[in-house]
């Protein structure tokens, strides 16, 4: 069985450097087109099961490239990006360079980083995103040929190093562009990385 695996196409905040996490923040112009040249790449490719996260960038990324074709899309509330509550929309780079700036460790020292109120650790996220693999994906082997899942960055990047069997806190060592196919095979239960970061645009 094979798993397409997608991060969503461009948004606003993507292009202003912001951090996103569970702001439903739509995909703009960029963001449809990088989904429409995904879609023609992948245009002679049929999947069994299609999977998405509940916002909107996710979704609207499943619809564009899957047009129409293949099974309805099943949204999975563990899909989301990671929740980083009242840190959402703070500007990216002065995160990053800030050591006073409370996401300073996020992108430094991710498995020390404290979420604001409502948000999450890396561990919460980590254990989110290794319960989609066993509870939704592995179970289909047998009964799926492909699987299409549309995802976000931080989320992709975090599955993609528990894979490669590295500690999730070492995810940061991994871009990640928008719109950006990973590959997985998932043959006797066991999941193997194929291809990630492809981009077709």
């Amino acid at each position: 069985m094979l798993v397409y695996w997608l991060r969503h196409g461009e948004t606003a905040w993507n292009r202003l450097g912001k951090i996103q996490g569970c702001t439903d923040i739509p995909l703009d112009d960029e963001g449809r087109r990088q989904a429409r040249e995904t879609a023609a790449a992948l245009s002679g490719v049929t999947f069994d099961r299609a999977f998405s996260s509940p916002l909107s960038r996710a979704r609207e990324t499943a619809r564009i490239v899957l047009q129409g074709r293949g099974p309805e899309v099943q949204v999975l509330e563990d899909l989301r990006e990671v929740n980083f509550g009242s840190f959402d929309g703070r500007d990216m780079r002065r995160s990053r360079s800030d050591p006073a700036d409370p996401l300073y460790l996020w992108f430094h020292q991710p498995a020390s980083f404290r979420p604001a109120p409502g948000g999450e650790s890396l561990g919460q996220a980590a254990d989110r995103i290794r319960g989609v693999l066993e509870r939704s994906i592995l179970p289909l082997e047998g009964s799926a040929g492909r699987v299409f899942v549309a995802a976000h960055g931080s989320v992709t990047r975090i599955m993609l190093t528990l894979l490669m069997g590295r500690p999730a806190s070492r995810f940061q060592e991994l871009s990640m562009k928008n719109c950006a196919l990973s590959v997985l095979e998932v043959s006797g239960g066991r999941v193997r990385i194929v291809d990630w970061g492809r981009i077709f645009y």
